[in-house]
């Protein structure tokens, strides 16, 4: 239709059929919408998702980005897409308590469900697309947020690689 389209949407579920003995949340539901610009170079999406198995949890994630193409030829783009994520979700936490009264020592534990912000991350990817192959290379920093009775918490780090390969399947007439 030529239109572009500036807002967009998202279902979905998964279920994770393996989980090595942890199966607290082995199915997502999943609603994500989003708002970007015209010409797709800012844009921010908001996701949630419904947590379930032997245990259920709720969580919220908002992303904000920018798109800037660095380099552009008829055969590959270069962008960089930094991006910065903030999950807020519900999560139970467990305070081991000995009673100072008891002469056995004996642990209680006290629970507290709460919903808060749990981690900040920011994204800087750099990406590399051609007609049918994208690589992608990224460093991330996680900002994670103390709750209830934790102390300060260091950021942590990571790079990321992604390769894709996309397949073509729709037949030439």
């Amino acid at each position: 239709t030529g239109k572009k389209k500036l807002f967009h949407y998202n279902v979905g579920y998964s279920r994770y059929f393996y989980s090595n003995g942890w199966d607290t949340f082995t199915n997502s539901i999943n609603l994500s919408l989003g708002l970007r610009n015209k010409k797709k170079t800012l844009g921010t999406k908001l996701s949630t998702s419904y947590l379930f198995g032997t245990d259920q949890s709720f969580q919220i994630v908002s992303s904000t980005y920018a798109n800037a193409i660095i380099s552009r030829t008829k055969n590959h783009v270069l962008k960089f897409r930094p991006q910065i994520s903030f999950l807020i979700a519900q999560q139970t936490i467990a305070l081991a308590q000995i009673d100072p009264l008891d002469t056995n020592s004996v642990v209680e534990y006290e629970y507290n469900d709460i919903f808060e912000l749990l981690n900040t991350q920011v994204n800087l990817p750099l990406t590399l697309s051609t007609k049918s192959w994208d690589f992608e290379l990224g460093y991330n920093i996680n900002f994670p947020s103390p709750v209830e009775s934790e102390s300060n918490l260091d950021p942590t780090s990571f790079f990321n690689i992604s390769i894709g390969y996309l397949i073509d399947l729709k037949k030439n007439k």
